[in-house]
């Protein structure tokens, strides 16, 4: 159709040619071709067991936990999984409600609820909670947070730094970052 709209899907585009997009022109048939694009890296937990394990792979010996009434992982986690943040460093595991004895172990009270677990020396599993607005951005930080050990920092302090360091450097060493949901890159009229 016109116009040409064309899309990669998840992973490296380098060496991959675009797919084009032969759906509807409307936001919702844009929403839902995107949606089901998207392949879920979240294992489904079955047991403790299945969260130790995770552990044993995770690059940083952390997991993050969605703790959910569904099935079936939703778009927003399955999304941060992807994340070139997090992929090789943090496992992402869904444990069903009905799962009571894992829910009531890692200390769960409300559905959905995200945790970072990780296991103590002990062995034991200790679980961190997400009390922030149930939002992408706000959830990419905790996972980076507490997942990763990376400061969510100031985003005002950020921007301060960043234009200093802009303003310290020659223009031909000014190099931009991908903007990505978990560090916004100021938009500037160069």
């Amino acid at each position: 159709g016109f116009p040409t709209i064309k899309y990669w899907k998840i992973g490296s585009k380098k060496g991959k040619q675009p797919l084009d997009y032969q759906g509807q022109r409307t936001s919702s048939a844009f929403q839902n071709a995107a949606l089901n694009e998207v392949t879920a890296q979240v294992v489904t937990a079955t047991s403790l067991d299945t969260i130790k394990k995770e552990l044993a792979k995770a690059g940083n010996k952390k997991v993050a936990v969605l703790f959910t009434s569904k099935t079936k992982s939703p778009p927003i986690f399955s999304v941060l999984s992807h994340s070139p943040h997090f992929v090789g460093k943090l496992g992402f595991v869904l444990v069903n409600e009905k799962l009571s004895q894992v829910v009531s172990s890692l200390g769960a009270t409300s559905f959905p609820s995200v945790a970072i677990i990780k296991q103590s020396d002990s062995g034991e599993l200790e679980a961190t909670f997400f009390d922030g607005k149930v939002e992408y951005v706000a959830i990419a930080k905790f996972l980076q947070s507490a997942g990763l050990g990376v400061a969510a920092g100031d985003s005002e302090q950020e921007e301060a730094d960043a234009k200093t360091e802009k303003k310290d450097k020659p223009k031909a060493e000014v190099r931009r970052q991908p903007a990505t949901p978990v560090r916004p890159v100021p938009i500037t009229s160069e």
